[in-house]
């Protein structure tokens, strides 16, 4: 286990990297997704071990932190305009959702949405090679949100 000082100093090393590792990325026109998991693996258990991922809970409270940080920039970044077409939808697969897995506590139901979240950013990194395209309300409802948080960082760093 990590000192006071020292986790502040790998905290704010791996800030400093992932700084780095996503102007890297956009340099050379590479899905940042890509250098942070590498950066993971590199701190990880197999590589210099400055993080326990046996620690299960403290690796849930990463992962928790980090999605609410992500959703939160968007939230900021997107306009009502952008979501108005999409927020029937979304709030439809909201509300379905809840009551497919309202009282739900099997294992299986976890994993699938874990798979399904996964996928639907890996969605956006690696481009479809088979030249379909999703419908217009599909496309649209992804789009939404994950344009607002692209505009957000373009924000940040421009300005």
């Amino acid at each position: 286990m990590l000192s006071d000082g020292e986790l502040i100093l790998v905290a704010g090393a791996l800030l400093a990297a992932g700084w780095l590792a996503s102007l890297i990325a956009e340099r050379f026109r590479l899905p940042a997704l890509v250098l942070f998991l590498g950066l993971g693996m590199a701190i990880g258990s197999d590589g210099t071990d400055w993080i326990d991922f046996e620690d299960y809970e403290l690796a849930r409270r990463i992962g928790v932190i980090t999605a609410a940080a992500i959703l939160f920039e968007a939230g900021l970044a997107a306009g009502f305009a952008e979501i108005r077409p999409v927020l029937r939808p979304a709030v439809s697969l909201a509300t379905v959702g809840t009551f497919i897995t309202a009282g739900n506590h099997w294992a299986g139901c976890r994993l699938a949405v874990r798979l399904l979240v996964a996928t639907g950013a890996a969605d956006r990194v690696y481009p479809r090679s088979d030249g379909q395209r999703c419908r217009v309300r599909i496309a649209e409802t992804s789009e939404a949100a994950w344009q607002a948080v692209a505009d957000s960082r373009g924000r940040s760093r421009n300005g």
